[in-house]
């Protein structure tokens, strides 16, 4: 029976006949593609893989390579593959456009860079720039890109002041992690934070996620459909992009020149991004929806990132990069000073091999697959000796300045200690400190005197430990007080333990903060706070009272975060035990609560609860005048009775193809709630040198393709929506958070389940999270939760020294007399200006890094010591992060105040030159 031909036909030939003449035009463009290495020594890089690349490129000359190699690859290469090495050397000494070889990350360790604090970056490409330059002299860096999603907004201004010209924000072939937001055509302005902005290639609007794939977009082999829509698009000249895995023997990946002339790659060539940026795409791009190039204004939230939050090899990971990176920046910073104030030697070659642990420890690799192991050993225990490393040599320089005053001879055996506490902020800084020492059990002591820097009594409290020590029948004795401290600089407190005339009872006038109530609940009361915490509801918070105060003139009124017949409280654990099928709460159990330590200063409440039949125990750290709460949390796991915790159990049918993991959905994981009284609110969160109003609806999700960012690296806080109140929460390591619709606030506490590639995220111990929360009057910069969040992870560091026969003063310079309290320099406290680096450089001079959080961007003051200026001649130069000269800062008359201006959210860094 013949076809009848009817309109509907005609009108789906001609639409057919349209798309293949579209089709047929599209084929005749030229398309482009990214091809190279992606690894290193610490990731995957056979020894003899360089003398492989270099037959490979001599095979195939129309080939290209980009390299995204750990630097410190080479340090091997170079002895064992000195052939390979040296070609690699004479190509990367090639750094015009037509260059076969571009280095394109040279980050000293690969770190994703959201999870990471903003000095972290600066060090890691810093060191990374520095090594591949001792290997290869000349070489250039030109573009930013990375096979991983290794992406944080402040990108654009780092990689600026480093002499970066272009970035590209693809990584189509290892999307395990995440993927940034498909956006835009050819080529956009990425814009950060502080206004700077880089030409970059995005993954374009029309780059879709692979079907049948959890790590890959359609760009990852030109797929012809990517070419097809791109083109369609307006897309002119579209690239694709795969950075080989270093071991992977295929050689092009898209292969010969003869390949990429037939299907499915006609008319591709390969090409360095440099050569794209610069020959490529000449001048301005154009497409159909802009008539020049875009800006992107890029969020945080644009980087859809994921790994397994609340594993336990994950926690432990994060907690260790966290702390080491504190430390190492406070003794930098400590270091700097004694060397300004006492002259004592800069650890240079140290602090180098510290700053190369911690980088290393933040491999990305040691955050997605921590239990894959490299010599015998998991990343996570890699990241352990790592970051021992570091600490080891960050102690050793702090202790070093116990020493470093030394003591007149008068001043000997007289039982005096001297309690330095070291101030690493760019402003005044007054908060309670920790002293703990041990004194003869046989020994009666009397009541210690603790003076401050002018000879003044201070109010202390003081703790005895029950027990005797077993070495020298010795009790340990801890002293709680306050210490204030200038800018950037140290206060020197005495304590006398064996005064001729005891010192009245300081710490009698107040009440102590904890008290128990005759119905058996327990009531914290600080000179901000009001809480009652409940042990029949497993010690949950059921109350929590910000009180009223009086701040720059006006009265912030009092407020109540929590209804006290709310059915869930500030502390409650709460999560899915599928194994149960039952979600488990710490209020299904009563909590057995004590005190440990109660003072009119400082007092640690413990609770002893249950989550199903585990047993946690949270301890609960106020002081008289903190803002913090701060909170240490160890849930015991028992390991005859591991439970699984998460939305199902999916080990025995994991596939990495299938877009649902368990490990996505934060609902279901054990939670650490806060369900505070703040309706309408408002989100906003810290990345690296960028703070952020969030857009999400919610954190939730539990699919691959439709990630969100839900990370916490250092907290995150949520504001009524006439900013009157707000409550912020504050993590010790990178995590995640969840909230949105019947769920409130939630820092993400524990997964055990299936996680990437199907490994066990299990649990083998204690789990041990720190965290603080801070309930405040105003808005998160009028109450300053920035500023909270650098007192926690960065306080005031008490250094001590005991007065002993042996001790040898150290000899100063003539002249020179030790002061109890000294300031290198101080920040206008009202320019809302932090400092994230104190250091020297190779010449004598100062490094100063100054990041603006909060501030306006006028022109402030930055004052330097009176004893500074008049002892040096100083000169104030400003100087990008390769450190070449930007100009110098213009002195006031006093030859003291330097003006400066920052742009919000900006950095800037200072050589200060002391001739």
């Amino acid at each position: 029976m013949p076809r009848t031909f009817t309109f509907t036909g005609a009108i789906s030939l001609l639409v057919l006949l349209s798309f293949l003449t579209s089709a047929t035009a599209h084929a005749q463009e030229q398309s482009y593609f990214i091809d190279g290495y992606h690894g290193g020594i610490w990731g995957h890089f056979p020894y003899k893989y360089a003398s492989f690349i270099k037959g490979e490129m001599q095979k195939y000359p129309e080939w290209k390579v980009n390299l995204e190699i750990e630097p410190v690859t080479w340090d091997s290469i170079q002895a064992v593959d000195p052939d390979g090495y040296g070609f690699i050397r004479c190509q990367l000494m090639d750094s015009s456009y037509t260059a076969r070889m571009e280095y394109v990350n040279p980050a000293y360790g690969q770190p994703y860079m959201f999870n990471i604090s903003g000095e972290s970056i600066i060090r890691q490409l810093a060191y990374g720039m520095r090594t591949l330059r001792r290997h290869f002299p000349g070489v250039t860096f030109s573009t930013y890109s990375s096979e991983e999603p290794c992406f944080t907004t402040a990108l654009p201004g780092i990689l600026h002041s480093f002499g970066f010209q272009y970035a590209s924000l693809k990584n189509p072939n290892t999307c395990w992690g995440g993927y940034t937001a498909a956006h835009g055509g050819e080529m956009l302005q990425w814009v950060g934070p502080d206004g700077s902005a880089i030409r970059t290639v995005p993954r374009y609007a029309t780059e879709k996620l692979e079907k049948g794939s959890t790590w890959q977009t359609n760009a990852w082999r030109n797929d012809p459909a990517y070419i097809s829509d791109a083109m369609a698009y307006g897309i002119r000249r579209p690239v694709g992009m795969c950075l080989q895995d270093a071991g992977w023997t295929q050689g092009p990946w898209l292969g010969s020149r003869e390949a990429l002339q037939t299907a499915p790659h006609t008319n591709t060539t390969y090409t360095t991004w440099r050569h794209y940026f610069k020959e490529i795409l000449k001048g301005s791009t154009k497409d159909k929806r802009a008539a020049a190039i875009p800006d992107w204004k890029l969020s945080q939230e644009d980087i859809h990132v994921s790994l397994v939050w609340g594993g336990q090899i994950l926690q432990r990971v994060a907690a260790a990069v966290r702390q080491t990176e504190n430390k190492l920046v406070s003794a930098e910073m400590v270091a700097a000073l004694n060397h300004h104030f006492y002259q004592t030697p800069w650890p240079g070659q140290a602090l180098d091999k510290a700053w190369t642990n911690l980088l290393l420890s933040q491999h990305h690799d040691t955050w997605i697959v921590p239990y894959n192991k490299k010599h015998g050993i998991t990343w996570q225990q890699q990241v352990d000796l790592w970051t021992d490393t570091a600490l080891h040599i960050s102690d050793s320089i702090l202790s070093a300045g116990t020493v470093a005053n030394g003591f007149s001879a008068k001043k000997r055996n007289t039982g005096i200690r001297e309690l330095r506490v070291y101030n690493t902020s760019g402003r005044e800084r007054t908060s309670m400190v920790h002293y703990s020492f041990s004194m003869s059990a046989v020994r009666p002591m009397a009541s210690p005197l603790l003076l401050d820097p002018d000879g003044h009594p201070v109010q202390y409290q003081i703790e005895e430990a029950p027990e005797i020590q077993p070495t020298g029948g010795s009790k340990q004795i801890t002293l709680h007080f306050e210490a204030t401290a200038p800018s950037l600089g140290y206060a020197t407190y005495q304590l006398v333990l064996h005064p001729v005339k005891a010192p009245g009872p300081f710490t009698a006038s107040r009440p102590p903060i904890i008290s128990r109530l005759k119905n058996g609940n327990f009531q914290l009361e600080t000179d901000l706070y009001k809480i009652l915490v409940d042990p029949k509801r497993g010690g949950i918070m059921r109350r929590l009272l910000l009180k009223a105060k009086e701040r720059m003139g006006d009265l912030i009124p009092s407020h109540e975060f929590l209804a006290d017949t709310a059915s869930r409280g500030i502390g409650e654990l709460r999560g899915y035990f599928y194994k149960e099928k039952v979600f488990h709460s710490s209020q299904e159990h009563p909590a057995t609560v004590s005190i440990l330590t109660n003072g009119p200063l400082y007092a640690i409440l413990k609770i002893e609860g249950k989550i199903g039949n585990t047993p946690f125990t949270q301890l609960l750290q106020l002081s008289r005048r903190d803002p913090l709460i701060r909170t240490q949390l160890t849930i015991d796991w028992q390991k005859a009775a591991i439970p699984g915790i998460g939305a199902y159990p999916q080990r025995r049918h994991f596939r990495n193809v299938d877009p649902g993991k368990a490990f996505y959905n934060s609902r279901y994981k054990l939670l650490t709630l806060f369900p505070v009284d703040v309706p309408e609110a408002t989100v906003h969160k810290d990345a690296p040198f960028d703070i952020y109003q969030s857009r999400l609806k919610n954190t939730f999700y539990d699919r691959w393709d439709s990630i969100k960012n839900d990370v916490l690296l250092h907290w995150v806080n949520i504001d009524s929506r006439d900013k009157t109140y707000g409550f912020a929460l504050f993590a010790d390591a990178t995590t995640s958070y969840a909230q949105g619709g019947d769920l409130p606030l939630g820092l993400t506490t524990q997964y055990i389940g299936s996680g990437l590639f199907g490994a066990n995220y299990t649990v083998d111990g204690p789990t041990v999270l720190r965290y603080a929360f801070m309930p405040h009057g105003g808005d998160w910069k009028t109450s300053g939760v920035n500023r909270a969040s650098a007192d926690f992870n960065t306080p005031l560091k008490l250094i001590a020294t005991e007065n002993r026969a042996h001790d040898r003063p150290v000899k100063r310079r003539s002249g020179r007399k030790a002061q109890k309290r000294a300031s290198f320099l101080s920040v206008d406290p009202s320019a809302g200006w932090d400092v994230t680096a104190f250091k020297m450089d190779g010449e004598g001079s100062y490094i100063l890094r100054l990041f603006n959080a909060v501030g306006d961007g006028q022109p402030y003051c930055l004052r330097l010591s009176e004893r500074l200026v008049k002892t040096k001649n100083i000169t104030l130069e400003l100087i990008d992060l390769n450190g070449r000269s930007l100009g110098t800062l213009p002195a006031d008359k006093n030859g003291r105040d330097f003006q400066l201006r920052i742009p919000p959210l900006g950095l800037r860094t200072i050589k200060i030159i002391c001739n």
